[in-house]
C-alpha cells in the first residue's frame, strides 16, 4: 500500500498542446502519458507464484507525441504518432504515420490502424480499461503499412473500409518471403447516426445508438512467426480471420460484444489445419454526477485448436472502474483481472516452462494507473 500512496504523489509529466496555423492550413501537437502499477498473485501451488514475483512492479504503459494537421480546407489530413514508452521493450515506437486525401472515397496511405474490430479500432485513452482483451491484444497485429480506402453512407451510417497491406506485425525493410500482401475488408451499419469510435457513452445519448460491423481479413506466407504470443498472427500457409460486432449507448450505459474467428490453413500437409476462437463481451455505465466509470468485461479464447488437438482455453473476468478528473480524459483506471486456463498448456510448443499440470491454473492481476493527456 505504501507503494501505491507514493504512486499517486508523484507529479504527473505534462506535454503542451500547441496549434499552429497558416490561412487555411493548421498543425495541432498532442501528448498523453499513462503509467500503472501492477500486481499479480497466484494460487499457493502454483509454480508461477514465485515465477512471477518480480512482475509487480510500476510500468510506463504511454509516452506519446501526436502531430497532427491538415492542409487546402481539410482536403489533406496528415498524422504522424510516436509512443516512447516501446522503446523501453527495444520496440520501434511509430504509431502512425499517414496521409489522408479527404474526397467522397476517402483514401490513406501510411502506417495506421486496420478496419478490424471495433474493440480494436478504438483507442486505449477512450476505453476504462489499461489493458485489451487477448483475442484483440494477441490475435491479430493492429497497424501495418499500406493503401486504406473508406467510402461513407447516408452521413456515415453505413461506412466500408478496405485495406491492403504487407501483412507483417512490425515495419520491416523486407516482406515474407512469399513477398504475399494481406487484404481486409470492414462494413459498418449504425443507427440512428454515426457512432464514433469510444467505450463510453459521454453524451448520454437520449436516444439509443446502434452499430453493426462485420470484418475479413487473408493472407498467404511462407513462415511462421510465433515470437512470444501464444496466438499466431503468421503461418506458412493462408490464414483468414472472421470478425462480427454489436454495440449499443444509451443514457450512459454502453454495451460491446464481438465474436472472432481465425482459420490457420497450413502449407504443410502433415500439420493439421487449426482453428482460434475469440469472444467479448463489455459493458459500462458513466455516472457523470460522481465522475465515475464502472466496468465489466469477459473474454474467452480458445487457442490453436485442432479436430485431434484441443488447444489452450482462457477465460478472463476484467472489473474496472475510473474517476475522470475532468473531460480531458485526465483518468485514475483500476482494473482487476482474473485469467482461467485450462487443455493442452503446452500444445504449440515450449511456451510453458516447467509444463502446467494443475487443473485450470488461474491468475489474478490489479492495475492502478493514471492516465493524463492534452488535446
Amino acid at each position: 500500500m505504501k507503494k501505491l500512496f507514493f504512486f499517486l504523489l508523484i507529479p504527473n509529466l505534462v506535454f503542451s498542446q500547441y496549434t499552429f496555423n497558416k490561412g487555411y492550413d493548421n498543425l495541432e501537437i498532442r501528448g498523453n502519458i499513462t503509467t500503472y502499477y501492477k500486481y499479480r498473485w497466484y494460487p499457493n501451488d502454483s509454480i508461477e507464484t514465485n515465477n512471477k514475483q518480480e512482475k509487480n512492479l510500476f510500468k510506463l504503459k504511454d509516452a506519446r507525441i501526436k502531430l497532427e494537421g491538415s492542409v487546402s480546407k481539410r482536403k489533406i489530413e496528415y498524422e504522424m504518432h510516436l509512443d516512447f514508452a516501446k522503446l523501453k521493450d527495444n520496440e520501434q515506437p511509430l504509431m502512425d504515420a499517414y496521409v489522408t486525401f479527404n474526397n467522397k472515397l476517402e483514401t490513406t496511405v501510411g502506417f495506421t490502424k486496420l478496419p478490424f474490430s471495433r474493440h480494436s479500432k478504438t483507442a486505449i485513452i477512450y476505453q476504462p480499461w489499461l489493458k485489451r482483451a487477448q483475442i484483440i491484444d494477441e490475435g491479430q497485429h493492429r497497424r501495418d503499412i499500406g493503401l486504406h480506402l473508406s467510402y461513407g453512407i447516408l452521413n456515415d451510417k453505413i461506412q466500408l473500409f478496405s485495406s491492403i497491406v504487407d501483412g507483417e506485425k512490425d515495419l520491416v525493410s523486407d516482406n515474407d518471403a512469399s513477398g504475399n500482401l494481406e487484404y481486409i475488408g470492414r462494413i459498418e451499419l449504425a443507427y440512428p447516426t454515426k457512432m464514433k469510435y469510444r467505450s463510453l457513452d459521454l453524451a448520454h445519448s437520449s436516444t439509443p445508438i446502434f452499430s453493426l460491423g462485420s470484418s475479413y481479413r487473408s493472407s498467404t506466407k511462407s513462415e511462421t512467426d510465433v515470437f512470444d504470443e501464444i496466438i499466431y498472427y503468421k503461418i506458412n500457409g493462408t490464414k483468414k480471420s472472421y470478425e462480427f460486432d454489436f454495440a449499443i449507448m444509451y443514457k450512459g450505459f454502453s454495451f460491446l460484444a464481438e465474436a472472432h474467428s481465425i482459420d490457420y490453413l497450413w502449407e504443410n500437409s502433415q500439420r493439421e489445419n487449426s482453428n482460434t476462437i475469440g469472444l467479448l463481451i463489455e459493458g459500462n455505465y458513466l455516472l457523470k454526477r460522481y465522475n465515475s466509470v464502472f466496468a465489466l468485461r469477459y473474454d474467452h479464447t480458445d487457442i490453436n485448436g485442432t479436430v485431434s488437438l484441443p488447444g489452450i482455453q482462457q477465460q478472463t473476468i476484467s472489473i474496472g472502474y475510473n474517476y475522470r478528473f475532468n473531460e480531458h480524459m485526465n483518468v485514475l483506471k483500476i482494473q482487476f483481472r482474473r485469467e482461467i486456463y485450462d487443455g493442452n498448456m503446452n500444445s504449440i510448443g515450449d511456451l510453458f516452462s516447467p509444463p502446467l499440470n494443475t487443473s485450470n491454473p488461474f491468475k489474478n492481476e490489479i492495475r492502478i494507473g493514471l492516465q493524463y493527456i492534452i488535446g
